[in-house]
């Protein structure tokens, strides 16, 4: 009778110490998928199902990475940000985060708009900003600066109306002079004392 073959410790642990990459491909296609329906499509024309047909993803294994559109948007916006941040910081401080908004949505300016006219736009982008103002209030803090959730919240604030006012246009003749006055707005709500 041929010897049953005894699995040792070393084998099970073999076998779990290699990472699932399975789960990183699904986001990473549903990003792709929805990232180029973005592109074609209105926010509300896109439905869940498509970006699953899109990216060859069960729909069931959508939810099981995400709730909503809404929050594969912030996970895309998240990575995005987190892959800028060490560079970001060091070239050029708090604000950097700031001008990486203004090259984020310039560079994506088709998706902003056809988020920024959906129905559901106020929500998406109230996920956006508390994501940023996140990361902003941090930077803030660990340069010094007081009230640094408050500053925050009014410089993004004011990042996102002046984007909103441009994306009526989107004339890139219009964007240094744009990115200055962010800029300066930005740089001058982070000085010491009262906001402006």
């Amino acid at each position: 009778m041929p010897s049953a073959r005894k699995r040792t410790p070393t084998a099970k642990l073999s076998r779990k110490s290699k990472p699932d990459r399975r789960p990183a491909k699904t986001c990473a296609s549903l990003s792709q998928a929805f990232f180029s329906l973005i592109q074609q499509r209105d926010w509300d024309d896109i439905a869940v199902q498509d970006i699953c047909v899109a990216a060859d993803v069960a729909r069931s294994s959508f939810y099981a990475h995400f709730d909503s559109k809404i929050t594969l948007l912030e996970h895309m916006i998240l990575r995005s940000l987190a892959a800028s941040r060490e560079v970001r910081v060091q070239q050029t401080g708090s604000l950097g985060l700031v001008a990486w908004i203004i090259d984020h949505v310039t560079e994506n300016r088709s998706m902003f708009y056809r988020v920024a006219r959906s129905g559901g736009a106020q929500i998406i982008l109230n996920r956006f900003k508390a994501a940023l103002c996140s990361e902003l209030t941090e930077e803030l803090r660990r340069e010094g600066t007081s009230h640094s959730a408050v500053r925050a919240n009014f410089i993004l604030g004011g990042t996102f109306d002046v984007l909103f006012a441009w994306s009526r246009t989107w004339k890139v003749s219009d964007l240094p002079a744009v990115k200055a006055h962010i800029l300066a707005m930005s740089a001058s709500a982070n000085r010491p004392g009262p906001l402006p």
